[in-house]
C-alpha cells in the first residue's frame, strides 16, 4: 500500500502539471481554488490520477457531484487511498 504522504506528493506533482503553480507553492490544505483550478482542469486531474495510480473511479463519481466534494490536494489523496485500498481488498 502506498503511503499517504506519498499519495500527497504525487497529487501535488500532477496539479503543477495540470495548473503550472509551483509544487512548493501547494500543501495538503490547498484548495483546487487556490491554485485557480477551473472545471476542465478538475476533470483532467481525475482522469490522471486514474492513469497515475492504476485506479478506476467508478463512473458515477466522475459527475459533478464528485467535483464538488474534491476540492483540495488532501481530497483528492483521500480518494485516491480510498480507491487504492478497495482495490487491493478486491
Amino acid at each position: 500500500m502506498i503511503e499517504i504522504d506519498e499519495i500527497r506528493s504525487r497529487v501535488m506533482q500532477l496539479l503543477e502539471r495540470i495548473s503550472g503553480i509551483p509544487r512548493d507553492d501547494m500543501d495538503a490544505d490547498s484548495t483546487f481554488d487556490d491554485i485557480d483550478l477551473d472545471s476542465l482542469s478538475r476533470i483532467e486531474l481525475l482522469v490522471e490520477l486514474e492513469r497515475e495510480f492504476d485506479i478506476e473511479l467508478p463512473e458515477d463519481e466522475k459527475n459533478e457531484d464528485l467535483m464538488k466534494q474534491i476540492q483540495s490536494v488532501e481530497e483528492a489523496a483521500r480518494l485516491v487511498e480510498t480507491n487504492l485500498t478497495a482495490k487491493e481488498t478486491a
